[in-house]
């Protein structure tokens, strides 16, 4: 199984020295628990943000700088690049997370990606989810969510789209990590895209629809 992680990173001009050093404490926690490849898509950087791989000389990156792109696109290039790619799973990132630091549990929960197209974690939804070549390959980007203008989480419509579309089963192993904000994956998520009422992240109808639509169940 040729398995590669796939982090779409933005560093914003008046959050880039705080957004640069929790990416580069992720990339030492992914160098040291999953010694993976990984796949960047670099949004708005410069020359100095290049010093985060400073010693992590043995592991394999692969950089595509951009300027702002938005989420969606930017999992379009990401898409894209590892579908060319010689990979057979794509991990995915944000360039914020933080994991823990526990070799046992990311084994065993790198161990449960097996024979579905698509697996994920409730909490995080597209962190810590785990695609298949082939599943990418059925899952395009024909509707274009800005999430700055109120119109859908990328996040949960993604997954959303791979559940209605592919052999998936959420993850077992919970991996605790947490973001910038302090969340911790320690528990089941009310954000579980199979609730039907999605409390926290569905109470507009309208915004439901648009989810629907891009997710092919409308």
């Amino acid at each position: 199984m040729n398995r590669c992680i796939g982090i779409i990173s933005y560093f914003p001009d008046n959050l880039r020295e705080d957004r640069r050093n929790r990416f580069r404490k992720l990339l030492v926690q992914l160098n040291t628990f999953f010694k993976l490849p990984i796949i960047i898509i670099a949004q708005n950087w410069i020359q100095e943000d290049l010093e985060i791989f400073r010693g992590l000389e043995n592991q394999t990156f692969t950089i595509y700088e951009y300027p702002k792109l938005g989420i969606t696109m930017a999992r379009g290039v990401l898409r894209k690049v590892f579908l060319e790619s010689d990979y057979d799973w794509l991990i995915m990132f944000d360039d914020d997370m933080e994991i823990i630091e526990d070799q046992n549990l990311v084994n065993k929960w790198l161990g449960e990606i097996k024979d579905k197209d698509f697996y994920w974690t409730q909490t995080f939804l597209t962190n810590f989810c785990a695609i298949s070549k082939k599943g990418f390959s059925k899952i395009d980007y024909d509707y274009e969510i800005d999430p700055s203008k109120g119109n859908g989480f990328e996040d949960w419509v993604f997954t959303q789209k791979c559940i209605a579309k592919l052999p998936c089963k959420p993850f077992e192993t919970y991996l605790p990590a947490r973001t910038r904000r302090g969340f911790l994956n320690d528990s089941k998520s009310t954000w579980d895209p199979l609730d039907p009422d999605l409390k926290r992240r569905n109470e507009d109808a309208s915004r439901r629809k648009i989810y629907d639509i891009w997710a092919g169940k409308a």
